[in-house]
């Protein structure tokens, strides 16, 4: 993902995009940053730099629509408001069989402070409705923005197209739920973004830990005894350092030679596509700070790590482990 730290928003605008009319009504201005909006739409950026189902991606080609518009905003920030617009005819005709009756484009051009590098957010804003008391003590429907407490369905940031770049794009695109058409998630990759997805450091890191987590429940009656536990700690350990190997991982953790390739193919088989890369540390740091047991009959622990060291205590002994849990809160649901 992009190391950004901090974002210094410059513009926003913001254009509407109406299908029950048919019509793309564009502003012709920018919006005025004041603290409150400047930090609503630096929230949605986070939310969408950070959500654990963000991707990265490849524009096709410089010359695409979107890619090239990025490169012009980021030449000319100037050039953000026209640019913009093309975007959003772009958008529009890629996105005619959306059923929801108009919709909002936001473009933000913004610079990370720490490294002064440039880059264009372009977030989708479906209206949410909500209710007020008006002036006269009436209750009254108004139609605002996403909630900036949670991510967005549909939102990308980008930096200009480069053949050095492993990826261009970082984004987010979720189905909205029921009733939306499944070829949707689709046009927004293909045939607006003209982006390919390329497994970035987050999603590769994500993957080793979920599906070494995933083998290790679906193997830990083959296994020894503390292979289980020792595969799952080493994977976490050189998930928080530079490199990531997952054979090594196997040739520490496991004994039996078979098991160790079937570990490794069932990662590749899941979709990874190196067994040595350098992960998302921050990730796995984030993730290091929770922890989850399974125990027999599929019965979960979870929680923070800290929170379950402090309540819990076990031991193992003839072939089994003995839990002890100590704490004052105890409520059946």
């Amino acid at each position: 993902m992009f190391s950004i730290e901090a974002i210094d928003i410059r513009k926003i605008c913001i254009h509407k995009i109406n299908y029950d009319n048919d019509e793309v009504e564009l502003s012709e201005k920018y919006e005025s940053l004041g603290a409150n909006l400047s930090d609503y739409f630096t929230q949605h950026i986070r939310n969408i730099l950070s959500s654990s189902t963000a991707k990265t991606g490849k524009f096709k080609s410089p010359d695409t629509t979107v890619a090239k518009c990025v490169e012009n905003i980021l030449e000319n920030a100037e050039d953000l408001l026209e640019n913009s617009k093309i975007i959003t005819y772009w958008f529009f005709d890629t996105f005619k069989k959306d059923k929801a009756p108009y919709c909002f484009l936001a473009f933000v051009e913004f610079i990370d402070v720490e490294s002064n590098r440039r880059y264009v957010a372009i977030l989708k804003l479906d209206p949410q409705n909500n209710y007020v008391y008006n002036s006269e003590g009436v209750v009254e429907q108004i139609t605002t923005f996403p909630d900036a407490s949670k991510p967005i369905n549909r939102g990308l940031v980008a930096r200009a197209w480069n053949v050095e770049n492993t990826y261009d794009v970082v984004y987010r695109n979720q189905s909205v739920g029921k009733g939306e058409d499944p070829d949707m998630c689709r046009f927004f990759l293909d045939d607006f973004m003209e982006t390919t997805f390329v497994p970035g450091p987050k999603y590769l890191t994500q993957l080793v830990l979920k599906e070494t987590e995933k083998w290790v429940d679906k193997h830990s009656d083959v296994l020894g005894e503390e292979e289980p536990e020792n595969l799952m700690n080493t994977v976490k350990t050189l998930a928080q350092s530079e490199t990531m190997d997952v054979m090594e991982a196997a040739n520490e953790a496991i004994e039996d030679e078979e098991m160790k390739v079937r570990y490794v193919n069932n990662l590749l088989d899941k979709g990874l596509t190196e067994t040595v890369f350098a992960p998302d540390r921050a990730y796995a740091e984030k993730i290091a700070k929770k922890a989850s047991y399974t125990l027999d009959y599929n019965i979960k622990l979870a929680g923070s790590r800290e929170g379950l060291d402090e309540i819990m205590s076990y031991e193992k002994k003839d072939g089994k482990t003995i839990i002890e849990l100590k704490t004052n809160k105890f409520i059946q649901k």
